[in-house]
């Protein structure tokens, strides 16, 4: 596809997406659904000009339509834990100023500001279990064709076809890279354990397991070691604390029927971690702690500012991502305002902890509950923030999981209901 084409189908997109602003929740919707559809316009790096990302345009109509849509009642601005995010965004502009690159990182603030407006847009607009229904069905929409061209990548060999033609069976669907087509399954099979187990919502569970089936596979063949063990300890981790809700022997028993039975390709992915090539070791984490130390050394230079949002990676002076979120946000925008992201962060943790204590939404905190830790704990070891597919639905699923417990906490929605 040619950029001129996809100029085309940018433009016809976002004209339709105002079809949807009649109802908030369904211009959310519209957009998890649409933005992986044209994700390999990013991979591939068309702009609009100006060096501004094609895909831009989907981001500035999501975040404008969330700001006015927030501005009904000024306290639908600052719901949540969003106060600390609005703060960690204001600082990080401030990094802008020396920036080697305006327009670089002026897509990256568009990219984290998408997240911000998903969160209100949610947040604000969820008020029925209809409404949690409405928002969950869009995930679960917007997996179908890239699920089924992940199959058809390792059916056919052709994995990492969006960038250089590499082949293979690692498939990356429309995502572009096989990390982050786990990420986006693991936020799909946090959607799914609500659908299946909050009855209310009433899907049918015959689809609901041909989608699990079908997740749960590509999941496997993404290849993704940090997010085979990040999803594993939240799961772990969140049943701990809520054992009085879910049934922890049936998800430590399905977690090792799991292992059983693609233990094969697990072991064999693991194994890789001891080989060689001519290329160097397969261990990927090596060379990521020693590019750790490198930016490290530079971020001790710039401490406080950072070096401009989006600069790792696509500067002269540093020309790889580090795979770990807090460390290149620190380099990027300065330890003081990663320090606010980190503090977001541990308050959502702090957040789930308490919800332990709902008596209507206990399956729907815990499964958001299992993300965040598989979100904390993949920051390490991955760059998701940046990420205009994956982050904004993480975000969303915690204002999701906000709203219902405060709602329930104002008897809004109360059990029975």
């Amino acid at each position: 596809m040619n950029i001129n084409t996809a100029k085309l189908i940018t433009v016809a997109v976002s004209l339709s997406m105002f079809g949807f602003a009649v109802s908030p929740l369904s211009f959310a919707g519209y957009y998890i659904v649409l933005r992986p559809l044209v994700q390999p316009f990013g991979t591939l790096k068309y702009t609009m000009g100006g060096g501004i990302p094609l895909t831009s345009i989907f981001s500035i109509l999501l975040i404008i339509f969330a700001f006015f849509n927030s501005l009904r009642n000024l306290k639908r601005l600052v719901p949540g834990n969003i106060l600390l995010l609005y703060i960690f965004c204001f600082f990080a502009i401030i990094s802008l100023a020396d920036s080697p690159s305006v327009v670089i990182s002026f897509g990256h603030m568009l990219k984290m500001l998408t997240a911000v407006a998903m969160y209100l847009l949610i947040y604000n607009n969820i008020d029925t279990i209809k409404d949690v229904r409405k928002i969950l069905t869009c995930y679960l929409l917007s997996a179908v064709i890239p699920l089924m061209f992940g199959f058809y990548q390792y059916i056919t060999k052709t994995a990492h076809a969006w960038e250089n033609g590499l082949g293979g069976t690692r498939i990356d669907s429309v995502l572009g890279q096989p990390n982050a087509y786990g990420e986006y399954l693991a936020v799909l099979i946090c959607v799914l354990i609500v659908c299946f187990f909050y009855k209310k919502l009433n899907y049918n569970k015959w689809v609901l397991i041909m989608f699990s089936l079908a997740v749960t596979v590509s999941f496997v063949l993404s290849l993704n070691r940090g997010s085979w063990i990040a999803l594993f300890t939240g799961a772990l981790f969140a049943t701990v604390w809520y054992k009085r809700h879910v049934k922890p022997f049936l998800i430590i028993a399905g977690i090792a029927v799991f292992i059983l039975i693609t233990s094969p390709i697990l072991i064999e992915r693991f194994i890789e971690l001891t080989q060689k090539t001519e290329f160097g070791s397969k261990n990927t984490l090596l060379s990521r702690v020693n590019y750790w130390d490198n930016m490290f050394n530079l971020l001790m230079e710039r401490p406080f500012l950072g070096y401009g949002l989006g600069t790792a990676g696509t500067t002269s002076l540093v020309n790889y991502v580090p795979h770990n979120d807090y460390l290149r946000l620190a380099f990027e925008t300065g330890i003081p305002t990663t320090f606010l992201y980190m503090m977001f962060l541990f308050k959502e943790f702090l957040d789930h902890i308490r919800r332990v204590k709902t008596k209507i939404f206990g399956i729907i905190h815990y499964s958001v509950f299992v993300l965040l830790v598989y979100f904390i704990v993949l920051s390490f070891f991955q760059n998701i923030v940046y990420n205009q597919v994956v982050f904004p639905m993480v975000l969303g699923l915690f204002a999701m999981s906000a709203r219902l417990h405060d709602l329930e906490r104002s008897g809004m929605i109360k059990a029975g209901t």
